[in-house]
């Protein structure tokens, strides 16, 4: 389904055309400062030609080479170039409008502006007019012209600045390598910044709770470091701390936080900058806009000063206003705004536009922003938002201008209204209010409420974009607030609930890979939110960490939260160093919850600390979609001497809610310093004033440890409030314990259901938290008494006494409370006191949770005076079953409602329930009268259909009607409804083009169903959606219409109004002696016609049809709809056999060849028609579908093997063996070498070996032999490297043709080098010569010194043919790095690089059998069953850092062949459990460790490496000193693994392989290294075995030309 924006995105026009025929760039240019230029007269903007209006026409090239040029207006419709040259150092050019309908162009993307050029943008002389565009105008009416004054606009035409210094290669921020203190002069940072101009300023962020104290300074030097980054000398000390450790703050379980401060670059060689007025104008800057133009715009290295019109729509810094699909084609990156005036980056109904590595400071209202809720798709890549400020003057409604629906008095770094667009690697440094705001409404705004399409959408429950590793800090507010809306992705149509907002099935929007720390509020405020996945996050130094605030179905995972780091950063007027106890006095810290402004001091510090606070959800109250917390990490939440924990609950709850918790936890630690958990009772004022909510629910409290991560107890249970009667029976439960720092109890074994229960009370009026004291007491409303029979534990609810928003009728009651599982309890209505008449006439009683602990709860309620109970169900039918049959598993009850009977007893069982309503009787009811509701057409089923337009009314073509039963829509096409053209919100099929002039279309729909006993059937439930009107018929009969004029219609009838359709519409229309239709037995038909009031673009159907059976007076049972499932659903005869097509049932399948079509054959879909998986053959195509051509069977395997020993290459079968040609390609004694000779190249341009983004300034040319301090001679002489240096870097480029490229069979290397050397061809490396294993950096020295003959040695790799696949045509590069030994004090490099091209055999002279070869097979390195040193808990445990290194002695290991293990009958050696000692360890070690080392021949010849682990639980591998591979442990960001860390999964009874790269294993002698760990400490398995396999390439080997 497309999403409302790409549906609409046709809607947006490409308004503004360039007016000229072509933008293609001219050969020559004329001059600014020649008076030919300009008629020969006066030059424009200087002398007496200042303030001129310049017109640049169509055909015409102006090259902008003189200064200042000071003008009114400047309409650029030709093409205008600006000169780049030493002789004019710096270009001033005023305007009060430019306007760019041709192109601009300043600088190149490979060669950006030099020198200097400041644009500024000024009043308009004449009054400060605006500029009203007039020239090229589409015909859409919509939009304003006028582009206001102090205007750069770009109306149909480009843009093309690059202003970096340096070029594209420079960072525009970085961050700090080792903290800044007060009075430092220099700061280091982690990138190469040498580019930065010296005359320049940089902003370094604050690191604290205050965003102002990010401090700008001006540049003095930049110096490059040897061992990476670079040092920046500065004109000024700075004033504050900012923290830049490397190692991060320690987050307690051995990892650490990147808490660094980022530095930024200021300025650039373009500026644009508006005139800086005094009041009244002062809050008016310049602004630029790309303005409804297609045409891609290239905005780079560009610095905006003073731009942005406060209080002005549309004046921002840069603005794409209405500019459609993007297609990703411009360019905004590097660009600076500082000083801003209002805003930032806006992007406006504009789609696909990648904002990337742009820096904003000092900048007023949200920054980086999408405007109205219809932008999708955009991505916000890298970019960092310094001290956002709040606005003086908010945007007028352009309705009301006494009015306003802006926010940014509330600013936001980044601006997010619609969540379908991605956010990734971003950075929002301080901002008075939050970082990131999902400010996400119901419907779009402005403009984007006049695109059809677009204009339907709703920003609140659009599908997620990504959202990855993203920094907030240093802010005032939350770092990411989704208030007040919130954010609920949602699939498509549902029918789970009436509410409106609960119609679209719930979906899931994933954030991944947050850093949020140093918060003044919150780190996460999560709001109204539904369905969001927090993972891989981390939570630091935040008021709270996260948030949850009315929100379901919240997922946290993979995170770690600590409370309070060692980053003090500089809190204010403090007379002692912080620390978390005191004592402190004056200093200022993070607000407390509910403050506002600037934090007042210790005592607001001592407020609740908690990781995780989990307040009361919304939504209709929705426990189904629980919150789950999951292998999570806290630390350093100290309740010593302020409330704190990893998770609390409801200080924010208001206290006239009602609530209970259904979240759950699992594999959550804590440190030492961390107290796990905090109920805070009711009315409990915390240290520093505040006041608990005192809402009911912090009496009913609970918490489900799925995995006794907090019980300690393997079966898991319940944590539960500090109320005797929520707690439950000692008898049953001897173990639940009090836990004093938690205020609550852990039980152990426990399980609680949420039940909700409502109702009306006429008279119940909600507390409003008005200035006026709420003086209501229990008893003034009702209230319910719930007592759990087998030990009179009574728990009182008052329920609700206040608003909760408009989802709930007036007088609306609810009463949330958490019942134990496995337990009956009877509820009773206590009455107010002053209406002891009143008793609800009915009782919704629902199960809200997910039942994920298991158990059911019974309820008993009484019936009051002579009043006997019915129980009906309102709830919309569950298609697969109906009520009362065997297999209904959402509800299972027994029910008892004879004259006898006084109680109604209900047994909640499964999941989440539908409602029971119970409703009064006037009289007792003698026997069981139950009607109910069943299906028989479900919504979004599949129709036939007819968009034609045609007359299909029998009235009027005198055949056949389609409504008639007979009718015969055989041709027509099918699919699944929603049917029609809607454009924006369900699945379903799109049908219809708009029509042009007044053409009205009708559409008409046909669907069978079947019944059985109709007799029972005593009504329908028609529940329609449709725009605008409809007739429904009942084989051929009307039996509904809606919206439509009584009468005869035809296929022109119009609807009596056009309808904004949302939601389904419900009719009951009964079926007796009087109605005119009726069921027939088996087969029946309806039919449809949808009519259009006026012209529209949204015209669409769908039905849902269900009966009420009446089993009091019938047995038989309604037709359900047939699923393939071995079984007559339908009870048609005939199992799984589509009812409309008399055919077995079908599916759409897809495999990864493509789609097709499954049949239902023996209770199971089968026999995908989908393209089918064949055997993988030599002819350059994917045949068995798994993403590779010509690929082995085994995934060792390189390439395909062909019968009689050929090989497959690029698709054809080859013989192979001495049939190469070896052609020179690079000789000895080449010139046009590049090479570097600084010593850290890789550290700056990691791309460095194919030539990437490296300055053309960095490298030198020169011809081999390359020597230092050699005695032979060097045809280029080397400089010395540095102290700490030991590589020099060489490139050469060789060209390649397409058939040079396919004949290539393999590469050889003959190099002479001193002493050690990499060689890599197209950044891939494929032979090391001298080196040691593992990584190689700048600093690695060679494995040994080079001496005598061996300087002038040219040492051969062998042939390399998986070297063929980095080939490409055209330009491919060699790179080599030439490495010095420890001692060395010379240098030496020259190389001949030699090409074997392959012919036929038929080339060669011999016999076919010469071109035959042994097809590459697998070699057994390492078996099963091998003898290993290993250490167990009998031994001390062996250094960490070393044991797995080649040159660890292991003699006093113990020895043993495989499988080593405890608890398994298999094994051969057995292991001492860390468990199993007389005194184990504190905690119990879990690790055991193995070695051994094996041998490799011909290492050059192993393509891949196969590790097969047959491990109980975890393991990590290490190859020859170097983790290669690790099974079911935490991820590296965790921490160091120790003796003590746990898998994170089971044994998994198999073997488990893993292929690695051939280059893991070196000739001669290996070693391998494992370490496994249990699961659990109190696990009784530990097995380890290994098998060892590589795949040998025997074509590499063999002793011929390759």
């Amino acid at each position: 389904m497309a999403s409302p924006a790409t549906a609409g995105r046709a809607n947006v026009l490409d308004n503004f055309l360039p007016p000229c025929p072509t933008l293609e760039e001219p050969t020559s240019f004329k001059k600014w400062s020649d008076p030919a230029t300009w008629g020969n007269g006066p030059i424009p903007g200087q002398g007496a030609a200042a303030g001129a209006n310049v017109t640049i026409a169509c055909g015409e090239a102006v090259l902008l080479d003189t200064s200042p040029v000071a003008l009114t207006l400047l309409n650029i419709r030709g093409f205008l170039r600006v000169l780049d040259s030493p002789a004019l150092p710096k270009i001033d050019l005023s305007a009060a409008f430019i306007v760019v309908q041709g192109n601009l162009s300043i600088g190149r993307p490979q060669q950006h502006f030099q020198q200097r050029i400041k644009i500024t943008l000024t009043p308009n002389p004449n009054n400060r007019a605006d500029y009203l565009f007039t020239e090229n105008l589409p015909a859409e009416p919509a939009f304003p012209r006028n582009l206001g004054h102090k205007a750069f606009a770009v109306v149909g035409g480009q843009v093309d600045l690059h202003g970096m210094p340096g070029g594209s290669s420079t960072p525009a921020w970085t961050k700090l390598t080792a903290t800044a203190q007060p009075n430092d002069l220099v700061i280091t940072v982690q990138d190469d910044v040498t580019a930065w101009p010296l005359d320049a300023f940089v902003v370094v962020t604050s690191t604290d709770y205050f965003p102002d104290q990010a401090e700008v300074v001006g540049i003095i030097d930049v110096v490059a470091l040897p061992s990476g980054g670079s040092k920046i000398f500065l004109e000024k000390p700075l004033r504050l701390n900012h923290f830049g450790d490397p190692k991060g703050v320690p987050d307690g379980f051995g990892g650490f936080i990147d808490e660094r401060a980022e530095v930024a670059l200021l300025n650039r060689t373009i500026a644009i900058t508006g005139t800086d007025e005094p009041a009244p104008y002062h809050r008016e800057g310049g602004h630029f806009m790309v303005f409804m133009s297609r045409t891609p715009q290239f905005i780079e290295g560009v610095e905006f000063a003073q731009m942005g019109q406060q209080g002005k729509l549309g004046r921002y810094n840069i603005h794409f206003h209405v500019c459609g699909d993007d297609q990703g084609r411009s360019v905004v990156r590097k660009n600076v705004m500082h000083d801003s005036k209002q805003r930032c980056v806006v992007v406006h109904t504009t789609f696909n536009l990648t904002v990337q590595e742009n820096v904003a400071y000092h900048t007023r209202g949200h920054c980086f922003m999408v405007e109205e809720g219809g932008e999708t798709d955009n991505t916000f890549l890298r970019n960092l938002g310094i001290w956002t400020r709040a606005v003086e003057v908010l945007i007028p409604l352009s309705s009301d201008p006494t009015k306003t629906e802006e926010t940014d008095d509330r600013p936001s770094t980044f601006w997010i209204t619609n969540p379908n667009n991605n956010l990734i690697g971003n950075v929002a440094a301080g901002s008075e209010d939050s970082g990131y705001w999902m400010e996400l409404r119901d419907r779009v705004r402005g403009f984007t409420l006049s695109y059809p399409g677009l204009n339907a959408t709703v920003p609140a429950n659009g599908p997620f974009g990504i959202y990855r590793d993203n920094v907030a800090h240093s802010n005032r507010g939350p770092g990411w607030r989704t208030y007040p809306k919130g954010v609920r992705p949602r699939q498509t149509w549902s029918l789970d609930s009436p509410l409106s907002q609960w119609q679209w099935k719930p979906s899931t929007g994933t954030i991944s890979g947050l850093l949020l720390y140093k918060q003044a509020g919150d780190g996460f405020f999560m709001h109204n939110s539904d369905g969001i996945i927090i993972t891989n996050s981390t939570f630091a130094d935040n008021r709270q960490g996260l948030n949850l605030l009315g929100n379901t179905g919240v997922r946290v995972t993979d995170s770690r939260f600590v409370g309070l780091s060692p980053n003090y950063g500089n809190p204010r007027n403090c007379d002692s160093t912080p620390q978390m106890c005191g004592p402190v006095t004056g200093c200022e810290f993070p607000l407390a919850p509910g403050q506002q402004g600037r934090s007042q001091g210790w005592s607001h510090w001592k407020n609740p600390l908690f990781g995780i606070i989990i307040d009361q959800p919304t939504f209709g109250f929705d426990f189904s979609r629980a919150h789950a917390i999951s292998n999570c990490r806290f630390h350093a939440f100290d309740s010593t001497c302020r409330p704190a924990a990893a998770i609390g609950t409801g200080i924010n709850g208001a206290p006239k809610d009602t609530w209970a918790t259904a979240t759950s936890i699992a594999a959550v630690q804590g440190t030492d310093s961390t107290n796990l958990l905090f109920f805070p009772p009711r009315n409990f004022t915390f240290p520093g004033g505040d006041v608990n909510g005192g809402s009911e629910a912090t009496d009913l409290y609970t918490l489900w440890d799925r995995d006794g991560s907090f019980l300690n107890a393997s079966l898991g249970g319940y944590l539960v409030a500090n109320n005797s009667a929520l707690l439950p029976p000692t008898k049953r439960f001897p173990a639940c314990r009090p836990v004093p720092a938690w205020n609550a109890y852990a039980c152990p074994g426990t399980c609680y259901r949420t039940v909700m229960f409502t109702y009306l009370e006429p008279g119940f009026s909600v507390y409003e938290n008005s200035s006026v004291p709420d003086t209501r007491k229990r008893g003034d409303f009702s209230y319910l008494s719930i007592r759990r029979i087998e030990d009179d534990a009574v728990i009182t609810v008052d329920g609700n006494l206040r608003s909760v928003g408009n989802m709930w009728a007036a007088g609306q009651r609810i009463f949330v409370v958490p019942l134990l599982a496995n337990a009956t309890y009877e509820v009773n209505v206590g009455l107010p006191s002053n209406n002891q008449a009143f008793f609800p006439s009915n009782i919704t009683v629902q199960v809200r949770d997910s039942n994920g602990c298991g158990g059911p709860v019974t309820l008993r309620i009484p019936a009051r005076q002579s009043n006997q109970w019915a129980i009906n169900e309102e709830q919309d039918v569950n298609w697969k079953a109906c009520l009362g049959t065997a297999d209904r598993a959402a509800l299972q009850f027994s029910f008892v409602c004879f004259k006898f009977k006084p109680t109604i007893e209900l047994l909640f069982d499964g999941s989440y329930s539908d409602p029971v309503v119970l409703r009064a009787s006037p009289n007792p009811v003698v026997g069981c009268r139950l009607p109910y509701r069943c299906g028989l057409i479900a919504p979004e089923s599949t129709w036939a259909y007819d968009v034609s337009g045609r007359e299909l009314h029998a009235a009027i073509t005198g055949a056949m009607g389609f409504s008639s039963p007979r009718f015969n829509d055989a041709s027509w096409p099918r699919g699944p409804a929603i049917i029609g053209y809607v454009g924006w919100r369900w699945n379903g099929v799109n049908t219809w083009t708009p029509p042009s002039g007044d053409a009205l279309p009708t559409f008409y729909y046909r669907r069978a169903f079947k019944v059985a006993s109709s007799a029972c059937v005593t009504g329908l439930f028609v529940d329609v959606i449709v725009n605008d009107g409809v007739l429904l018929y009942l084989n051929g009969v009307e039996m509904l219409r809606v919206n439509m004029a009584p009468g005869p219609v035809n296929v022109s009838s119009r609807a009596l109004s056009n309808q904004n359709v949302w939601d389904f519409a419900s009719f009951f229309i009964p079926l007796n002696a009087t109605a005119p239709f009726s069921l027939a037995e088996g087969t029946n038909y309806i039919a449809a016609e949808s009519h259009a009031a006026i012209w529209t673009t949204e015209n669409f159907f769908d039905l849902k049809l269900s009966a009420q059976m009446d089993s009091a007076t019938c047995s038989g049972v309604l037709i359900l709809q047939e699923v393939c499932d071995g079984l007559d659903n339908n009870n048609d005869g005939k199992v799984d056999i589509d009812p409309l097509t008399d055919l077995p049932l079908t599916r759409p399948c897809r495999n990864p060849c493509g789609a097709g079509v499954e049949t239902c054959i023996e209770g199971a879909f089968q026999n995908c028609t989908a393209p089918v998986h064949g055997p993988e053959v030599c002819n350059g195509v994917d045949d068995n579908c798994d993403g590779l051509v010509d690929n082995s069977p085994s995934l060792s395997a390189p390439q395909l093997d062909c019968a009689n020993g050929s090989v497959c290459f690029k698709g054809q079968c080859l013989p192979v063996g001495p049939l190469t040609v070896p052609l020179t390609t690079i000789a000895k004694g080449a010139s046009g070498w590049l090479y570097y000779d600084k010593g850290y190249l890789p550290q700056s341009y990691p791309t460095w070996s194919t030539n990437t983004n490296v300055p053309a300034r960095l490298l030198k040319e020169g011809a081999a032999p390359f020597g230092f301090n050699t005695a032979s001679a060097a045809a280029t002489n080397l400089s010395q490297l540095a102290s700490g240096d030991s590589a020099y870097f060489f490139l050469k480029s060789f060209p390649l043709t397409e058939e040079d490229v396919n004949n290539t069979w393999s590469y050889s290397a003959s190099i002479q080098r001193d002493d050690g050397a990499l060689l890599l061809m197209n950044g891939a490396e494929f032979f090391r010569t001298n080196m040691p294993a593992g990584p190689i950096t700048a600093s690695s020295f060679a494995a040994a010194g080079t001496w005598g003959p061996e300087k002038t040695t040219f040492y051969n790799s062998t042939a390399f043919r998986s070297l063929a696949q980095f080939l490409q045509p055209g330009t491919n590069w060699l790179a080599v790095q030439l490495h010095q030994s420890r001692w060395s004090s010379d240098a030496v490099m020259d190389l001949e690089l030699t090409r074997h091209a392959m012919q036929p055999c038929s080339a060669l002279p011999g016999s076919p059998p010469a071109c035959v070869r042994t097809p590459p097979a697998d070699t057994l390195l390492l078996a099963q069953g091998s003898s290993w040193a290993y250490n167990d808990a009998s031994l001390p445990a062996p250094p960490p850092d070393s044991w797995y290194l080649p040159s660890f002695d292991d003699s006093a290991w113990l020895k043993g062949a495989t499988p080593i293990a405890a608890g398994n009958s298999r094994a051969a050696t057995n292991l001492t459990l860390g468990s199993g000692l007389s005194a184990p360890s504190t905690p119990p070690r879990v690790a055991y460790y193995f070695r051994r080392t094996f041998a490799v021949s011909d290492a050059a010849c192993n393509v891949a490496l196969t590790v097969s682990l047959n491990i109980a639980d975890g393991a990590v591998v290490y190859l020859n000193g170097v983790e290669a591979y690790r099974f079911q442990m935490q991820p590296a960001w965790w921490g160091p693994i120790t003796p003590t860390t746990t898998a994170t999964g089971g044994y998994v009874w198999r073997w488990v392989p893993s292929v690695l790269s051939g280059g893991w294993v070196q000739q001669g002698a290996n070693v391998i290294a494992v370490e496994v760990h249990q699961q659990k400490s109190t696990n009784t398995l530990v097995t380890f075995d290994v098998q060892l396999t590589s795949k040998r390439e025997a074509i590499a080997c063999t002793p011929s030309p390759l």
